[in-house]
């Protein structure tokens, strides 16, 4: 049996957080022993009981000591979940597996050191989508480390729900933290565009640094009436199945969860081109794509889909489709096994992309 270390920083409400609890928990079906450690956090009581959990601390050299002594228990392989965790595996030299969530500051101001880092420490280094793939090489990380694995749904928590006619009001959220980079400021925008519309409610789910600010530019634009603040939505499936739209204005994306589960539940989304949402969303067909901060194409397209069901719902349809064929969770730990085997054996492999995934994504169009 594989003993698999996975090191996250917070088991906080996240993307990045519910990815490492669903691998961790789907992994166990696979025969494979996995422990877990974090800072603890709301998210721990999703890990099942059979996996095993230390608590990590906010001071790096406790952390050393306790994933020194981890480390030391017959570990095959360490999956680092973010670069915090990275370094960790470098200093006490673990065979690591690194999933790339987001962009960090090291990359952008320093990519030969951060490459240098992959290259060094890494025996695979898993990406969420082509243009991270892309990115890593043009950094210099050796491609032969790289392998795109696409988040996954679960379909059975996020089914589809049965739409015919528009619901009254007409329901258009955004589902992020609330912090810079989602860019709430442009879907304030738009509700303040849209505010003569009749029968259009507007819902903003999540928390952050940028709450207060928020609340602020609601009251001073007289916006209440329009817009409900839910705060943390534990249960996103529940509210992206009562919303008829999903918007993803952000400044910067990489492979949004949010956009996955709304396109299982049959939620429209519009969303501006980031980050690999190209490679979730066909224009047109299983939401829209977004190539510019413009409001007023935005709320045409928003308004399209509410003026037009037989358009909504077969985009809908479309949308669930797409994610069944290629975003399951089932996919997504059968190919993170896979690159658990291969690192274990320390093969040498060139750049993977499943079933023509990532690298090809357009053949799926």
């Amino acid at each position: 049996m594989k003993r698999v270390l996975f090191l996250t920083d917070e088991l906080r409400i996240g993307g990045a957080e519910t990815y490492g609890v669903v691998l961790a928990n789907r992994l166990t079906d696979r025969s494979v022993q996995v422990h877990f450690a974090a800072r603890p956090g709301p998210m721990i009581e999703k890990l099942r009981h059979e996996v095993s959990f230390t608590p990590l601390s906010r001071l790096p050299m406790i952390n050393l000591f306790r994933l020194y002594k981890l480390c030391k228990q017959n570990i095959n392989l360490v999956h680092a979940n973010s670069l915090r965790m990275l370094v960790y595996c470098f200093l006490l030299r673990c065979p690591v597996v690194y999933t790339k969530h987001n962009e960090t500051m090291i990359e952008k101001k320093m990519p030969r050191l951060y490459a240098w880092l992959l290259n060094r420490s890494t025996r695979r280094v898993l990406v969420l989508c082509a243009l991270e793939q892309k990115k890593l090489m043009r950094m210099g990380v050796k491609p032969g480390k790289i392998s795109i694995v696409y988040n996954g749904v679960n379909l059975d928590k996020f089914s589809i729900k049965e739409r015919k006619m528009m619901s009254t009001p007409f329901r258009i959220g955004i589902l992020a933290r609330l912090s810079k980079e989602k860019n709430h400021a442009f879907f304030l925008e738009l509700v303040k565009a849209m505010r003569n519309e009749k029968n259009i409610h507007f819902y903003i789910a999540g928390d952050g640094p940028l709450k207060e600010e928020i609340n602020r530019n609601i009251q001073e634009h007289g916006l209440e009436p329009l817009i409900t603040c839910l705060g943390n939505v534990e249960q996103p499936a529940k509210f992206l199945s009562t919303m008829d739209v999903l918007v993803v204005p952000s400044h910067r994306e990489v492979f949004p969860m949010a956009i996955l589960e709304a396109m299982a539940t049959g939620t429209n989304v519009v969303a501006i081109n980031r980050g690999g949402i190209e490679e979730m969303i066909i224009d047109g067909k299983t939401g829209h794509l977004m190539e510019s901060h413009d409001v007023n194409v935005f709320k045409s397209r928003i308004l399209s889909l509410r003026n037009n069901d037989t358009m909504r719902l077969l985009q809908a349809e479309h949308a669930r489709k797409f994610i069944e064929k290629n975003f399951t969770v089932e996919k997504m730990v059968e190919h993170t096994h896979e690159q658990y085997e291969r690192a274990i054996e320390n093969a040498k492999h060139t750049v993977d992309t499943y079933e023509g995934l990532g690298k090809n994504y357009e053949s799926r169009r």
